[in-house]
This record gives C-alpha cells, structure tokens and sequence, in this order.
C-alpha cells in the first residue's frame, strides 16, 4: 500500500505516518522523552524510514532536509512541545483532580512580582543527569525561555498556535504532492541534491567529475544547469516553458531562452 503508485502519494504516505505510527510514538512521550541517545535515535529512524517511503529519496539523504521536504518535525521538537503544553495544564488546572499535588508544586515556585519574569518558573535541584532531564525539571527550563507572549496565553489552543510560531514549525507543500509517482521521486531528488546529476553523484562520492558531459569547458552539472542553462536540453526546455508560459509569466519572450 505504501508503494502503490497514485497520484497522491506522497501526501497519503505521511498522513499513514501521522495517523497509525507517529501517534503512537507520542504515547506518554511526556515521560519516555528522558530515554537513552540510542534509544531516541531508534525512535527517530522510524520516522526517517517513513519519510524516504514517501518521497523515494535515497539514504544518504540528511535527515533535517527529509523532514522539510515532507513538513514533519523531529520527534526531540514535539516531545519539547508536549511538555511545555502539559506543563501549561499543570499549571493553569486544567489536568485530572487526582494530579492537583502537581499544580500545588508550580504554584508554590511561580515568581509572582511585578517582575519582567513574573510568569517564570523558579528551578527545581537537581543532582543527577537523569532527573535534570526528567519531568519536571527540563520542561521548566523551556518553560523560562518562552517570550511572556506564549507563556501567558490565555488558552491551550492560544498557547499551542504560540508556540508553533515561535518554534518555526515545519509544513509540506501541497504542490511536492503533484504529479505522477515517479516523476514526484525524481523532482524530490532535484530539490534534495540526490540526483544522479554529476554534481551531485560527486558530491557523495559517487562520481568522479562533477562537470557536464554535454557542454565544453569546466561547466558544473547542477540543478540550475540542468533546468536553465544546458544546451543538451534545449529544444524541451522550451516545450516545457511554453507549456508553463501562462502560468509564471505570459510576457516572457521564449525565444530569448535559446541563447541562455
């Protein structure tokens, strides 16, 4: 099913992903977010597998530009995020009765002046390396870091779209969703620099000139090259281009491109 091959992809392979697996990766992430580097790690390669399904990238792709290709966020950013929100619940009695020893804690080490951080949280002691990264002591520390815009919000939905300004969340594009499967792999390629263009390939390693075949001297085979510039591909750049014409700009003159 993740590999058919419609129209919509990509598009269906990441809401698979959000819906039936990274939900249940966010299960009590609020509390496992303090596991090993190994284990996050292994949490994220879950994620990363789901993210070259969907956009047929190689593996030597980075991973934060996978992410931005596809609008996902890393796991590490939206556990930080769960904490901050269950932390603003906490703190503002919006949880269970049965966790008000919790909200009594917040309360008790809010600085209430008339202070710039009046809404800051004072430290809880730590002394090992697990608690300090345990509920509560990191989310506190994020917590104090927040503009008072976003730590002051009037409601969790206030609070939440806040903090996903401030984080600069990631968001897909629905035009990468366009098009057919394999002509959608081999633009995602393009846009990702994993091409097999000699730039690219030499780049990775993977070639051993990183020049044009097609045109003379030292001129480099990049995206650019291969889009605007190679003579090699002349005659469809133009096809193409007329083709688009009305769309990115319907005064270009289309000949003037041959002696691009």
């Amino acid at each position: 099913m993740l590999r058919s091959h419609s129209e919509n992809e990509m598009y269906l392979t990441t809401f698979m992903h959000r819906s039936f697996i990274r939900s249940l990766l966010d299960y009590t992430d609020v509390i496992h977010d303090n596991c090993s580097k190994f284990n996050t790690v292994k949490l994220e390669h879950v994620q990363r597998r789901a993210c070259i399904i969907a956009t047929g990238a190689i593996r030597l792709t980075k991973h934060e530009t996978l992410l931005q290709e596809v609008g996902l966020e890393t796991l590490k950013s939206r556990q930080r995020h769960h904490r901050l929100v269950y932390l603003y619940k906490i703190k503002n009695k919006l949880t269970p009765s049965f966790r008000s020893n919790l909200h009594s804690m917040i309360n008790h080490n809010t600085l209430n002046y008339n202070f710039r951080r009046q809404n800051q949280i004072i430290l809880i002691r730590t002394r090992t390396t697990c608690f300090y990264n345990s509920f509560f002591p990191a989310p506190i520390r994020d917590w104090n870091n927040l503009p008072l815009v976003v730590s002051s919000a009037i409601s969790v939905t206030c609070f939440k779209n806040a903090l996903n300004k401030t984080d600069e969340v990631n968001t897909s594009k629905k035009l990468y969703s366009l098009g057919h499967s394999y002509e959608k792999i081999l633009h995602t390629r393009l846009r990702l620099g994993l091409s097999r263009l000699s730039k690219h390939l030499f780049n990775y390693n993977l070639c051993l000139s990183k020049f044009c075949d097609h045109c003379d001297g030292n001129t480099i085979e990049d995206t650019e090259h291969y889009l605007l510039k190679c003579s090699h591909y002349t005659t469809p750049r133009i096809t193409l281009l007329l083709n688009v014409k009305h769309i990115i700009c319907p005064d270009i003159n289309i000949t003037l491109l041959r002696d691009l």
